[in-house]
C-alpha cells in the first residue's frame, strides 16, 4: 500500500495521511522522530477502545505527564489496523492547526513506521507501507 505524502506536504509542509475511525475520516501528521503514537483526548472520547495502560509524554520543554494508552482499530486505504496510542491533551496539535487551518487529531510516530515496515521516500514523498 502506498501513502501519497506529496500534496500534503506541499499544503502544509508536513506528511499527513488519513486515518479512518468509525468510518470518519481524521488526520494524523506522519512524524518519524515521535517514539509513540499519539492520539487527541477529543478523539479518544469520541471512539470505541480498549484500554491498554498508562504510559509517559514529554513537552518539547520536557515536561513529563502521564497518560492513557488505548488500544485503537483503524483503517487506511481500506485496509484495517490495531495499534496503541497514547492519549494527549488535544492543545498538543493547536499550533499547526493555527497555522493551517486544519483539524489534526493524531500523530503516528515509530510504532507506526516499524509495525507497517514503511519504506519513505524523500523523493517522490510517499510511503509504502508493507501489509
Amino acid at each position: 500500500m502506498v501513502l501519497d505524502l506529496a500534496p500534503s506536504i506541499q499544503k502544509t509542509g508536513v506528511p499527513l495521511i488519513e486515518v479512518f475511525i468509525g468510518g470518519e475520516k481524521h488526520l494524523f501528521i506522519l512524524d518519524t522522530g515521535a517514539t509513540t503514537n499519539l492520539i487527541s483526548s477529543a478523539l479518544k472520547d469520541k471512539c470505541k477502545y480498549a484500554p491498554a495502560g498508562e504510559g509517559m509524554t514529554y513537552s518539547f520543554e520536557g515536561a513529563a505527564a502521564e497518560c492513557p494508552i488505548i488500544r485503537l482499530s483503524y483503517s487506511l486505504k481500506g485496509t484495517s489496523h490495531e495499534s496503541d496510542f497514547t492519549v494527549t491533551d488535544a492543545s498538543t496539535f493547536g499550533v499547526f492547526q493555527e497555522e493551517s487551518d486544519m483539524l489534526v487529531e493524531g500523530i503516528m510516530g515509530l510504532p507506526f513506521l516499524v509495525e507497517h515496515r514503511c519504506v519513505i521516500d524523500y523523493i517522490y514523498g510517499n510511503v509504502t507501507l508493507i501489509v
